[in-house]
C-alpha cells in the first residue's frame, strides 16, 4: 500500500519527499517497485499543481515585477504542459485557460486538448521571448547578486506555514494535516492577503486626499 493522492498524503511526508527526493516515504506497507513509486509521485505532483497553480499564477500576474511574473508563468506553464502530455484530462485542460490567454474553449476531448495546447503555445512562447529580452537587457547592466530560486523544500514550506499561522491564526500539525488541506489553507491565505492589500490601498488613498 502506498500514498497516491494529496487527499490522503500527510503534509510532513509531502514536504520530506520534496526536500529529500526519497520516494520510499510514499510506502505505507509492503514492497513496491521504483516505477510504481515514480508513477504515484507524478500523480501527487499533478494534483498539487492543480491545487496550487491557479494561486501562483494569479499572485504573480499581480506582481509589478515583470521578470518575476514571467518566471512564474514559464515555470507553471512548463509543468502544466508536461502533465498534459503524460496525463491528459479535463482538469488539466481547464488549467490552460487560467493564464488569461485568448483561447477558444470547447468541450473537453483529447483532440480539443491538443488544439488548445497549440493555441496556448503561441502565447506561451511569446512570454518566453519577453523573458529572454529581459535577461538580455540585464546582461548589459552591472551585475547584481542573484536571488536564490524558490524550490519546494523546508524553507519554502516553513515560510508558508508561518504565514498561515500569522494571517489565518491556524497552527498546522503537519503530521495530521493532509496535503490537500494545506493547499486549501494556502488559497485562503492568498485571499486574506489580497483583502488586506486592498484595505491598505484604500487607507493610503484616504490619507493622500486629506
Amino acid at each position: 500500500m502506498i500514498y497516491t493522492t494529496i487527499n490522503k498524503l500527510p503534509l510532513d511526508v509531502f514536504i520530506e519527499i520534496n526536500e529529500t527526493k526519497d520516494l520510499s516515504l510514499l510506502v505505507i506497507e509492503g514492497e513496491h517497485s521504483n516505477d510504481l513509486l515514480i508513477e504515484a509521485w507524478n500523480i501527487i505532483i499533478m494534483e498539487y499543481t492543480q491545487a496550487m497553480a491557479n494561486k501562483e499564477v494569479k499572485r504573480k500576474l499581480e506582481d509589478g515585477k515583470e521578470k518575476t511574473r514571467l518566471q512564474t508563468i514559464i515555470s507553471v506553464g512548463d509543468s502544466l504542459l508536461s502533465l498534459c502530455e503524460k496525463y491528459p484530462c479535463e482538469k488539466l485542460y481547464n488549467l490552460l485557460f487560467e493564464f488569461g490567454y485568448p483561447l477558444q474553449k470547447l468541450e473537453y476531448s483529447e483532440e480539443n486538448l491538443k488544439t488548445a495546447i497549440e493555441a496556448f503555445l503561441v502565447h506561451f512562447r511569446g512570454a518566453k521571448f519577453d523573458y529572454r529580452v529581459i535577461l538580455a537587457k540585464e546582461d548589459k547592466e552591472p551585475k547584481k547578486p542573484q536571488q536564490k530560486a524558490v524550490t519546494l523544500g523546508y524553507d519554502y514550506f516553513n515560510a508558508l506555514l508561518a504565514d498561515i499561522s500569522i494571517h489565518l491564526n491556524v497552527n498546522v500539525d503537519t503530521k495530521n494535516t493532509m496535503t490537500s488541506v494545506f493547499c486549501m489553507l494556502a488559497q485562503r491565505l492568498e485571499k486574506k492577503i489580497e483583502s488586506l492589500n486592498k484595505i491598505n490601498a484604500k487607507q493610503a488613498k484616504t490619507k493622500t486626499k486629506k
